[in-house]
């Protein structure tokens, strides 16, 4: 149902005609910019309706043209703002409809319950698990996971520290399942899985590289908590999720055809920012991983054109951001799973503050001009919802370097002897190893440190 409402501005007196599509969120921002180029802030909540903190509710219709028609809604993108010219234009489709005209719905109302249903669920609690994991509260923690994830489609165990381990980083891998991403974190387990049957010995040497850098425990920090972020800011970003249910092209669907309502520019830059630097700073994870599986060597790397880099060593030792992400343009199969929209232009307009946010109904539009750092006469050009639905690529990114790190740390686990309670094919492909240095006899308990005899675990035929 879409709801109509007439908004009048606290600063010039406009009087704007708001058609707000009543969907399935409970509650989220509501934003928009004025005729006279003042963003009006606003909120949607199930309980308390629409309010503006800088704008009025008009009791009743004006009898003159709106300054400005706007289509919000939570769930979609929506056509974008415009200044009518005549009645008739007050009577258009309402957002659901023009929506679900381009729209496969069914699967978009999927992913959409899913994404809202983690928000509400397991968000809070998901961050109180990473904060007590990181703390070393072990107690606390195991009696957290066990009452909030007991439910056995969860199948948790928190027997030993490598069951904590394994079930910390099964909760923090939840957010990506139902996901149209979660194909690329599939993928990244199967190439893991290539890797132990046929690359092990150099998988293990690239995982001994890998701890001599003491990266994976920061990474695997740093990714929780700017996962963390963006399901804080998720309102503001939940109608970009409707771009991988459309049917056609999405590029042309992001040039300024559809618009978003619950958020800025200001309001988002700054995850920008910080999922292209954590991409950039863990690229050499799947950069080493694709020499592995390719070559057999993790040190031998691809030559990228203008760069003296000839090993992963020497990619260790960079610093330029946007040096390394063109590692993606000659990537292996790991790399190729990464999003390529990640712009070190962009990211240098944020960081250095050069750049002109169009978000006004004068322009009729949402754009943002990037600027050159070295020539403010060049700069590149970007719709609102294009930066949005990048960053809404870079956070599905998490989902696969997050289990690439967990596999690896599972893997070094196990080869340590720190082995979970229950066994299962992750473990009996490592626990080979073993199976090759020291003769097993059924009988004998399984090396796996299941406790049970070896022909009923990773001996069973």
């Amino acid at each position: 149902m879409q709801a109509n409402y007439y908004i009048k501005c606290d600063i010039c007196g406009a009087v704007n005609n708001l058609k707000y599509q009543m969907g399935f969120s409970t509650r989220h921002p509501i934003k928009f910019k004025c005729t006279c180029g003042v963003s009006l802030r606003g909120e949607f909540s199930k309980k308390n309706g629409i309010s503006f903190e800088n704008a009025q509710l008009m009791n009743n219709k004006s009898d003159k043209l709106p300054a400005l028609v706007v289509y919000s809604s939570g769930d979609f993108l929506t056509m974008p703002p415009f200044i009518p010219t005549d009645i008739t234009q007050l009577f258009m489709p309402s957002s659901f409809i023009y929506a679900t005209m381009y729209l496969n719905y069914d699967e978009f109302r999927k992913e959409f319950s899913f994404i809202v249903n983690y928000r509400d669920k397991f968000h809070r609690i998901n961050r109180a698990i990473n904060e007590l994991y990181f703390s070393g509260n072990k107690t606390l923690l195991v009696e957290t996971i066990n009452k909030n994830f007991n439910d056995p489609i969860f199948n948790l165990q928190t027997n030993n520290d490598t069951d904590i381990f394994k079930s910390v980083a099964k909760i923090n891998q939840f957010q990506f399942l139902n996901s149209k991403e979660s194909d690329a974190v599939m993928k990244i387990t199967s190439l893991y899985h290539k890797a132990v049957s046929e690359k092990r010995t150099e998988l293990e040497n690239y995982l001994s590289f890998l701890k001599k850098l003491n990266y994976l425990e920061k990474w695997k920090r740093r990714i929780y908590n700017l996962c963390d972020t963006v399901y804080d800011k998720i309102d503001l970003l939940i109608p970009i999720i409707s771009v991988d249910f459309y049917k056609g092209d999405k590029e042309k669907m992001l040039d300024g055809s559809f618009a978003i309502t619950t958020t800025s520019f200001e309001d988002i830059k700054q995850l920008y920012v910080d999922l292209y630097e954590l991409i950039a700073d863990i690229l050499i994870l799947l950069v080493g991983f694709d020499n592995v599986l390719e070559c057999g060597d993790h040190e031998k790397i691809k030559p990228v054109v203008g760069l003296k880099v000839n090993s992963l060593s020497d990619m260790a030792n960079m610093r330029n951001k946007g040096n390394i992400i063109k590692f993606l343009d000659n990537g292996g199969e790991a790399c190729e799973l990464v999003c390529k929209c990640m712009s070190p232009d962009i990211r240098n307009s944020i960081g250095h503050y050069d750049y002109d946010s169009e978000e006004i109904a004068n322009s009729l539009g949402q754009r943002i001009k990037f600027y050159n750092v070295n020539n403010k006469d060049e700069f590149e050009e970007k719709t609102l919802t294009k930066i949005c639905y990048d960053i809404w690529q870079m956070y599905n990114c998490m989902g696969i370097f997050g289990e690439l790190i967990y596999r690896l740390e599972l893997h070094s686990r196990v080869l340590e002897g720190q082995h979970p309670s229950e066994c299962n094919d992750l473990y009996k492909a490592i626990v080979g190893i073993q199976e090759k240095k020291k003769k097993i006899y059924p009988n004998d308990k399984c090396p796996c440190g299941s406790g049970l005899k070896y022909k009923k675990c990773c001996g069973k035929k």
